[in-house]
């Protein structure tokens, strides 16, 4: 696994790593510029999120065609469409486990999502958005 992003918390998670004897298996990558360019090498994107407004990194996760599991919260559940195979509740381990095991395990069940969200992704095409913002000033003025 390969975890990308920084945070107050790393020290603890390097602890939990070493702790469970997970070094060889788990990569703190840290923060990486345009971390987008590597989502389409993933087998799952993960967004444990708290808090999320309307999350870029879930759009560009959207357009790599790669399954996600996402907490839900925020603007999440609109941008995945509600799909109950990549959301979990927030602070419910065992649901996340469960999703996260049947994701990691089917691959059928991937390459489905990975459709889904490749057709999902085409909402927020730069080239769709300019033309949704045209009718919306049209029919303003």
């Amino acid at each position: 696994a390969v975890i990308i992003g920084e945070g107050g918390e790393r020290q603890k998670y390097e602890r939990l790593i070493a702790d469970a004897k997970l070094k060889d298996k788990i990569i703190l990558a840290g923060e990486i510029k345009n971390a987008s360019r590597y989502i389409k090498a993933f087998d799952l994107f993960v967004l444990p999120s708290r808090y999320e407004g309307l999350s870029i990194t879930l759009i560009e996760a959207l357009f790599s065609g790669v399954p996600i599991l996402a907490s839900k919260v925020g603007g999440t559940p609109e941008l995945l469409n509600e799909s109950p195979d990549q959301l979990y509740e927030l602070d419910k381990k065992q649901d996340f486990l469960n999703k996260f095991g049947k994701l990691s395990s089917d691959v059928k069940l991937r390459e489905r999502i990975s459709s889904q969200n490749l057709n999902r992704a085409q909402l927020f095409n730069i080239d769709k958005t300019v033309e949704e913002y045209i009718k919306i000033f049209r029919n303003k003025v």
